[in-house]
């Protein structure tokens, strides 16, 4: 039942990322993916916890990458600051990489 709930939560939010693709709604955009990695880290906490397996890497890299994100998000003061766009494009790059390169 909880995967189900955690798995209508994320569908939601990559709804919401869908509309926040626009260039002036990176901050919704890439504050949503910062929510996404939080909700998928508590799924990922509630599944080891019941089931076991190695999550532990997969839930640290994703607790770490949000906490990266925020740091995005509060040291990029300006709504259409392409910096702050283009780190965190850069910031889920290296998240993505790393998460095949430790977990696959």
């Amino acid at each position: 039942m909880f995967d189900s709930v955690a798995f209508l939560a994320e569908s939601a939010l990559f709804f919401v990322m869908s509309r926040a693709l626009s260039e002036d709604r990176w901050r919704t955009y890439y504050g949503t993916v910062l929510v996404l990695l939080v909700v998928d880290s508590i799924w990922g906490a509630v599944s080891w916890y019941c089931h076991g397996g190695p999550t532990t890497v997969w839930i640290t890299l994703n607790l770490s990458f949000a906490v990266v994100l925020l740091l995005i998000l509060l040291l990029t003061p300006r709504q259409r600051s392409w910096v702050g766009a283009m780190a965190g494009l850069i910031a889920v790059s290296i998240r993505t990489m790393l998460d095949y390169a430790l977990t696959w």
